[in-house]
């Protein structure tokens, strides 16, 4: 049986709009009022970053902050929050010792990686590069460029 051109086009238009608001939750802490995901962004190739909500559910959260993984920066968008209600989250000093511990910390689900190394997962995951390729992706000699280096250091988020 043979699938219609039309319908070929219908599904991988659904696939497109799907990927462009899918996003992996990588962590919750209910202390910290914290929740991190990741959405790779077409329009931001060149600087991977995360999503850190002000709350331990998207849903309650009312802010959020997209914080590079290169780099002590923020990442601005002129409008895709404001659709969700969520107001743009620059955090303070208390927030960023809060947000560094959280990273470094481990997970009860996978007490394997630390938080900051499951974000470098989901995030590669999310573009099709599975964990074991993506623990085999090290700098300084990276076996797939396009991705997260698994050892890619934790910004000195202190400076945002």
């Amino acid at each position: 049986m043979s699938v219609s051109p039309l319908l070929k086009d219908f599904k991988r238009e659904r696939l497109a709009e799907y990927d462009l608001y899918a996003m992996e939750t990588v962590a919750m802490n209910e202390k910290k009022k914290m929740l991190i995901q990741v959405t790779p962004d077409p329009n931001h190739k060149s600087d991977a970053y995360l999503k850190l909500y002000n709350s331990f559910s998207k849903s309650k959260a009312t802010k959020v902050a997209r914080i590079s993984l290169y780099s002590p920066t923020y990442v601005l968008h002129k409008h895709v929050e404001r659709m969700a209600e969520k107001d743009d989250w620059f955090l303070t000093a208390k927030e960023k010792t809060d947000f560094i511990e959280f990273l470094k910390s481990h997970t009860k689900h996978e007490p394997l990686y630390t938080v900051w190394q499951k974000t470098i997962l989901a995030y590669n995951k999310e573009l099709d590069l599975f964990e074991e390729q993506t623990k085999e992706n090290l700098l300084p000699n990276l076996k797939h460029p396009d991705f997260l280096p698994f050892n890619l250091p934790i910004p000195n988020y202190s400076y945002l």
